[in-house]
């Protein structure tokens, strides 16, 4: 194998043009980690037709306890995430959060967007979601028939596969997705060579 400055020249050039090609199929990607976060507040909110699958946003509103879903551990029944719809906004959105941001006031999370129902459990969550709140036989008796009708009303949802769940915390890190290029590039250029050792040691 000989290494002259022929040799060289083809290799960095065939190095540069895997980083190239594995960067295109990374654009979108690279443009959502590195993008600024879209800020969605109830005074600037209008409808969701600017927001996307994938796109990272900043949104400000209260968590809708009343309405919350958990999604458990089977082994432990212990609740892993929570499925909160946030006041302001309807059926619109959906957090997905952790127990410590189980709270009544206005909070700001940060997440990526995803359609609801294009999740892996997003059938089950909506449907839940949907449902109104089921009251045991010994809330029943200490509730009357009003108070009743009103947890009913209040807990019955029209959720679609148009509302869209932001799951606060995971946000893409541009790092990685660097990181990711420079593998995926250097595996490709590893394969051209090997592939191509004839021509280019020649």
């Amino acid at each position: 194998m000989r290494l002259n400055l022929k040799t060289i020249i083809i290799l960095l050039v065939l190095f540069a043009l895997s980083i190239f090609v594995v960067y295109l199929f990374n654009a979108s990607a690279v443009a959502k980690a590195t993008t600024p976060h879209s800020v969605v507040t109830p005074e600037t909110f209008t409808d969701t037709k600017n927001i996307s699958a994938g796109d990272v946003i900043e949104i400000t509103g209260t968590p809708d306890l009343l309405n919350a879903v958990s999604m458990e551990d089977r082994n432990t029944n212990n609740a892993l995430l929570y499925y909160v719809p946030l006041k302001e906004y309807g059926v619109n959105f959906v957090v997905e959060i952790k127990k410590s941001k189980l709270r009544t006031e206005s909070q700001t999370f940060t997440g990526t967007v995803e359609g609801l129902t294009n999740t892996e459990f997003g059938t089950r969550i909506r449907n839940s979601l949907n449902k109104p709140v089921e009251l045991s036989d010994a809330d029943r008796g200490e509730l009357d028939s009003e108070t009743i009708n009103i947890l009913t009303d209040q807990t019955t949802n029209e959720f679609t596969s148009k509302t869209l769940i932001v799951q606060d915390g995971k946000i893409p890190d541009p790092g990685s997705v660097y990181a990711n290029i420079i593998f995926w590039a250097t595996l490709l250029f590893a394969a051209i060579v090997t592939l191509f050792r004839r021509f280019i040691f020649n």
